[in-house]
């Protein structure tokens, strides 16, 4: 629909961190499948097996000699074992893809170029329809970001806390991640004609995060 929710949820980047080095996995792996558990638990709520998920996750193509400054990621599109699988099993699929998608983008640079070039030159409502058909085929998109690097000042005040929202497009919701100043925040912007009990979705992605083995989360 075009009707939308926003939720977000925080915890100590820290923590995260300390478990993803614990299960030889990113911070950004952990996230995603735990975006993935709370999509099952939805499932699950309605009685409904599902054999496979599809997400989008960002994945950085920058190189060691590249500039620190400006963008460096493409969105990809990978698919996460469901109802059958376990949480770890969850993990391992999303650990690979992601590391072998990164591989395979590296060799690709000069033909992303210039699938991009060609894509600037099209119509601006033929490049809306075709980001709208290939969204269409994803269940729910996630993205991770990296904040300012210290603390933020508006008007003389500091900011508390940076929340992220990103795009829902033609999927259930959009995740997305974003670090600052020892806090994980992970804003939650959803179609609640997908997702009929929004507040669900908060429960249910703190639930995915205890599953990945997090502990003492916040509420």
């Amino acid at each position: 629909s075009r009707n939308r929710r926003y939720l977000a949820y925080s915890l100590p980047l820290a923590a995260l961190k300390k478990r993803a080095r614990a299960l030889d996995a990113s911070v950004n792996d952990l996230f995603v499948v735990a975006c993935a558990e709370a999509a099952l638990i939805q499932h699950e709520r309605q009685n409904v097996s599902v054999q496979w998920l599809t997400t989008t996750v960002i994945v950085s193509t920058r190189a060691g000699e590249d500039p620190a400054s400006g963008n460096a990621f493409v969105p990809v599109a990978i698919r996460i074992p469901g109802s059958e699988a376990t949480t770890q099993d969850r993990l391992a699929a999303v650990t690979n893809q992601v590391k072998e998608k990164r591989a395979l983008l590296l060799e690709a640079t000069d033909v992303f170029g210039a699938i991009g070039t060609v894509a600037a030159l099209l119509p601006s409502s033929m490049a809306a329809a075709l980001a709208l058909d290939q969204t269409s085929r994803v269940d729910f998109a996630t993205s991770s970001l990296v904040g300012p690097p210290g603390p933020v000042w508006i008007a003389g005040q500091p900011v508390r806390s940076i929340l992220p929202l990103g795009p829902v497009a033609g999927t259930a919701f959009n995740a997305t991640l974003l670090s600052h100043e020892g806090q994980a925040s992970i804003g939650l912007h959803i179609d609640p004609v997908a997702i009929q009990e929004p507040a669900t979705l908060r429960a249910d992605l703190r639930r995915g995060l205890k599953l990945l083995g997090l502990k003492s989360l916040p509420k």
